[in-house]
Parts: structure tokens; sequence; C-alpha cells
């Protein structure tokens, strides 16, 4: 399943934009949802970037892991 599938994040190319950005950078995903923007910030800052994701919604974090194939601890 692809974050289109799943998830279309609120206004993408805005949120890079205002972002800004780069390869290696460290982001933080503060409402990591079905993983749509995470997506975006993971292709963006490739192949060394580090994000960093949250949600209070046990599931929502249960189903980015699936999807963005994460191994993140917590």
């Amino acid at each position: 399943m692809s974050a289109g599938e799943y998830h279309l994040p609120a206004m993408p190319e805005q949120t890079l934009k205002l972002l800004e950005l780069k390869p290696g950078d460290l982001a933080v995903d503060a409402t990591i949802g079905g993983g749509g923007h995470a997506c975006l910030i993971l292709e963006a800052t490739s192949p060394d970037g580090i994000l960093i994701g949250i949600d209070r919604d046990a599931e929502a974090i249960e189903e980015a892991r699936g999807f963005l194939g994460w191994a993140g601890r917590g």
C-alpha cells in the first residue's frame, strides 16, 4: 500500500516547501497518523535523513511502522 492509497497528506507541496528539507536532515512528524507526510519527509531527506514519528494513537503508530518499514523504538 502506498501513502496515496491510505492517507492523502494535506498540501504536500506547500508543506515540503516550507520545511526546506535536504538530504541528511532530521525531521519530526508529531502527528504521524497514516504516514502520508512522513513518507514525503523520508523521500526529501534520503538517503541519510532521520525521521522521528510521534502520535498519541497507538494504532496510528503501528500502521505507520508497517507502512514506512520502521524498526523504530517505542
